[in-house]
């Protein structure tokens, strides 16, 4: 019964425990998503916030904005704002876009769009226009007027700069449906999961928004008056926060927690069950109860029935006795035989009475073997854990102590024998005292074989010991700092940059090692980074004696195991090379870009003022050196120099290389020379009359092959010149000299198209003036011919000649030599025909479009043309008869042409076919149509109209 009455009281105590353990999980679990909620919906706030700021701030926008409120009903305004409304729309996921004016009226809104601003928005308004940046209304609708539960983001637009409109504002209108719902989704439907939803208060009335409840993630809305406490909305609402437990407007019991959403007027809660908490207690406990039951009545049956067998077994206990302490000596000899250290008993005089088979397996031995094995006899040699050595004779003393108390963890290593690999142990004694005994009789040494873990040890501080040599002799320079920016460590590079040793460096700030002014600086950096728990990646100059220097400073937060930011980790690394060679790249890129649309003498000016900036230097000249390597060709100086230095005569001027200065020693020694101290200089004649002062110079030679082509030089910098400035030089002297033989290939290109061009244009104008002399020839033969018909004749073929002239003269008037414009072409050769036929009663419209043909086959066109037109003039109109002449010419594709003569007039007999025409014209026409390639039409329904289309 006592039994019974344990395990009841147990059972019951269990019960507890399990209950208070499910509050806490549940507390830990509802806590957990409602403040992941909560979060969510802060940031995705932030990021609406951060999208309408963005807005606001494009100009574009505003321009157009401006632009259609000027010009109201200009269609293309209203469609220029509509489709930055639209793409608004659709990049940012609006569920409507407006643009408002400062009395909240809607100017346009977007494709789709309702324009309804809704009634609280004029208010709103007035808040933007206080603070001047965005809002985000919370969760609302305005009833029938927008009944999509919606959130309003009102931006006001930036006008600077635009003067005479103002006060504009987007209403970006976000449904939660697409943007927020996804937040609220539970992870299944099933009853174990808690409810989420938003609380506030509205006067007297808490409002709730539950999250998604279906598929197609509509929410729903659900008001309780604020005096109903026993509501969890309404506690939540009016400020309780936390794990709490309620009953909601079902009667149902609920566990509930309660946190705020940063920013916004909504609490988020999340609700569970208790009868879904409770329920797997409450089925372990109806089990339990069960199992009570059952053992009751089972103990009861036992009771009896062991009863009746007590006088047997009364009679078994001392066999089972015997039975159980065989047993025990059987597993003390099991555990003594299969434990993995080794164990050896030995007896007070040092004798190893036994050991164990891992004993025997670690050191080598057979205990016992016949004859009696000791201690001091067991081992050659054994040495301490920090290598002194132990005495034979010793040995028993130490790991047989008389004092009977244990020795613990004691490291030694042993030989078996001389030469045989140390084997180290961590050893233990346990003296045994017997009762009756002062002193212990025997000994228990237990000992473990650590000789692998001794040598991963070993590798570890030898690795540790390289991975400091690594750190010390890195390029960078690293050190660690603690939250009072003392440094805590730094490398020796770090040490002797500074001139000191890094133990030196320990303890001291930046106050201690360097000038004020930088030590503040550095102290700020520190600051940010332990403060805001951040990085900062900064690149400084610094201006040294002989150079400028770049240096790199990374800082991050140095944490402990736990992650607590204790100091910082910082390195920098010497950036110069990296930093200059950027800047000659970006360099490089201005001046290929700069020689496209300048000359060489001025891309070559523009390089000396590259290399001027780059080294510190005002003085620069760019020289080259001809082909027999005795004569200089003066070319170029740099700006300053030219306007604030050197007024010395000479570019383009040739002299020989003996009688240069001292700064042809780099032609003489043909490498890189500098000369920082001129004035010292023994061999050097003296500057020309205007030329610069000289204080220090530095020459480059520029090989193409074993030829020195060219001469780079500055001088006059502040500093003496360094390797640093020969490089810099070198790598802009040799891209100036192939920049600038591009250039003067590209100079004398261009100089023998524009010879050819003038040649081309000069065989036109004498083609043309050829024709015009056929032209004026026929005219003075028409002039003696007293046949009208056959002075008609010669006034045709003049007309053809001057259609072909006129196409050469349009060419070498033209600034494309390969083609002309035909429809220019056909309103010069229209207008001179109708002034030839003295035409006064027909009215000529003209039709064209740019067309440009090739003269192969603008020749042929314009004598088409000109027999269409002079047959119409001639023909059509008799007797003075008035009409109209069309003359169109159009492009039908990229590769077609049609030409059209239409005219009023009477018209060809009917059943003519111009293919069955013999005369001059009309055979001229078809022999040149077939000639480009084109086809013939012919219509009379008022008049004639004639159309050709040919490739073109």
């Amino acid at each position: 019964m006592i039994l019974v009455v344990g395990i009841i009281v147990a059972s019951l105590l269990s019960y507890q425990q399990e209950q208070r353990a499910l509050l806490r999980e549940t507390e830990d679990r509802l806590s957990a998503v409602s403040r992941l909620q909560a979060t969510r919906l802060a940031i995705w706030r932030r990021e609406r916030l951060t999208d309408a700021s963005v807005i606001g701030s494009e100009r574009n926008l505003a321009r157009a904005a401006a632009d259609f409120v000027r010009h109201p009903g200009d269609r293309e305004q209203q469609e220029n704002i509509r489709h930055s409304l639209d793409v608004m729309k659709r990049g940012y996921g609006y569920y409507s876009v407006q643009l408002l004016d400062d009395r909240a009226r809607v100017l346009i809104h977007a494709t789709g769009d309702r324009p309804v601003v809704g009634l609280r928005l004029p208010a709103l308004l007035s808040s933007v226009r206080a603070h001047g940046k965005p809002i985000l209304t919370d969760f609302h609708s305005d009833s029938a007027r927008v009944p999509v539960t919606h959130l309003d983001i009102i931006v006001p637009l930036d006008m600077t700069g635009i003067h005479d409109v103002s006060g504009l504002y987007l209403l970006l209108r976000v449904d939660p449906t697409a943007f927020l719902f996804p937040f609220l989704e539970a992870v299944d439907s099933s009853r174990t999961t808690p409810v989420f939803a938003f609380v506030r208060t509205e006067g007297n009335t808490v409002v709730v928004f539950f999250a998604a409840a279906d598929d197609e993630h509509q929410g729903r809305w659900q008001e309780f008056s604020a005096d109903n406490l026993t509501l969890p909305e309404v506690r939540a609402a009016r400020g309780e926060r936390g794990f709490f437990r309620a009953t909601d407007h079902h009667g149902e019991d609920l566990y509930v927690y309660a946190v705020d959403v940063a920013d916004m007027p909504w609490s988020v809660i999340a609700m569970l069950s208790e009868s879904v908490i409770r329920n797997p207690l409450r089925v372990r406990a109806e089990a339990m109860g069960l199992f009570i039951m059952l053992f009751t009545l089972a103990s009861a049956f036992a009771i009896l029935f062991l009863w009746n067998r007590e006088v047997k077994a009364s009679r078994q206990r001392e066999q089972e006795s015997r039975a159980l302490l065989d047993e025990s000596r059987d597993l003390y000899r099991q555990l003594y035989h299969g434990m993995y250290q080794g164990v050896i008993y030995v007896d007070d005089a040092g004798n190893v009475l036994d050991a164990n088979p891992s004993a025997n397996r670690i050191l080598g031995l057979s205990v016992p073997q016949g004859d009696q094995i000791t201690l001091r006899g067991l081992f050659h040699s054994v040495v301490r854990d920090d290598g002194t050595a132990v005495a034979s004779d010793a040995l028993s003393s130490i790991v047989v102590p008389r004092s009977g108390r244990p020795v613990m963890d004691l490291t030694l290593g042993v030989q078996r024998a001389e030469g045989s690999p140390v084997i180290w142990l961590i050893v233990s004694a346990f003296p045994l005292i017997h009762g009756g005994e002062v002193h212990p009789g025997h000994t228990l040494m237990v000992f473990e074989d650590v000789t692998d873990r001794r040598a991963v040890i070993e590798r570890l501080r030898e690795s540790e010991s390289l991975n400091r040599n690594l750190v010390d002799h890195m390029p960078l320079r690293i050190f660690i700092k603690d939250c009072e920016s003392r440094y805590r460590s730094c490398n020796a590079v770090f040490a002797r940059d500074l001139g000191l040793s890094p133990d030196a460096i320990i303890g001291k700030t930046d106050l201690d090692l360097f000038p004020r002014q930088l030590a503040e600086e550095y102290h700020a950096g520190d600051r940010i980074v332990i403060t805001e728990n951040r990085l900062i990646d900064v690149q400084e100059e610094y201006q040294l004696p002989d150079r400028l220097r770049w240096i790199r400073v990374i800082k991050v937060p140095y944490r402990d195991p736990h992650g607590n930011v204790t100091g910082l980790l910082g390195m920098f690394e010497d950036i110069t090379e990296r930093r200059l060679g950027e800047e000659i790249r970006s360099a490089r890129l201005r001046l290929t870009d700069f020689a496209r649309d300048h000359t060489t003498e001025e891309l070559l000016r523009e390089t000396l003022d590259e290399v001027g900036t780059l080294t510190g230097s005002p003085i620069g000249f760019y020289h080259f050196l001809e082909p027999d390597q005795k004569t200089l060709t003066l070319q170029a100086w740099s700006t300053r120099t030219l306007k604030e230095f050197c007024h010395a005569e000479g570019k383009g001027a040739h002299y020989a290389l003996d009688e240069a200065g001292v700064w042809i020693d780099c032609v003489r020694e043909r490498r890189p020379v500098i000369h920082n101290d001129y004035m010292a200089l023994p061999h050097r004649k003296g500057l020309p009359p205007g030329h610069a002062h000289v204080e220090r110079e530095l020459a480059v030679p520029i090989f193409r092959g074993t030829l020195i082509v060219a001469i780079l030089g500055i001088g006059n910098k502040a500093t003496p010149y360094t390797q640093q400035d020969i490089d810099t030089v070198v790598q802009f002297a040799d891209m100036a000299w192939d920049v600038a033989e591009v250039k003067r290939a590209e100079d004398r290109l261009k100089s023998s198209l524009r010879e050819k061009e003038v040649l081309l244009k000069e065989v036109h104008h004498r083609v043309k003036n050829n024709l015009q002399v056929i032209s004026s020839l026929l005219n003075l033969q028409s002039a003696r011919i007293p046949d009208p018909t056959i002075r008609a004749a010669f006034f045709a073929s003049q007309t053809r000649v001057r259609s072909m002239a006129l196409i050469h003269e349009k060419l070498y008037r033209s600034e494309m030599l390969a083609g002309i414009d035909f429809g220019d072409y056909l309103r010069t050769v229209t207008g001179d025909l109708v002034r030839s036929y003295s035409i006064t009663n027909v009215t000529v419209e003209m039709e064209t479009e740019e067309v440009h043909l090739p003269v192969d086959t603008a020749i042929p066109c314009g004598l088409i043309v000109n027999e269409l037109i002079s047959n119409a003039l001639k023909h059509a109109f008799p007797a003075g008869t008035e009409g109209k002449l069309y003359v169109k010419a159009r492009r039908l594709s990229s590769a077609e042409v049609e030409l059209i003569v239409e005219d009023t007039g009477r018209g060809m007999p009917p059943g003519s076919d111009p293919r069955t025409m013999t005369s001059m014209g009309m055979t001229l026409v078809h022999s040149l149509t077939e000639q480009i390639g084109g086809t013939f039409s012919l219509t009379v329904p008022h008049g004639t109209r004639i159309a050709i289309r040919f490739p073109g």
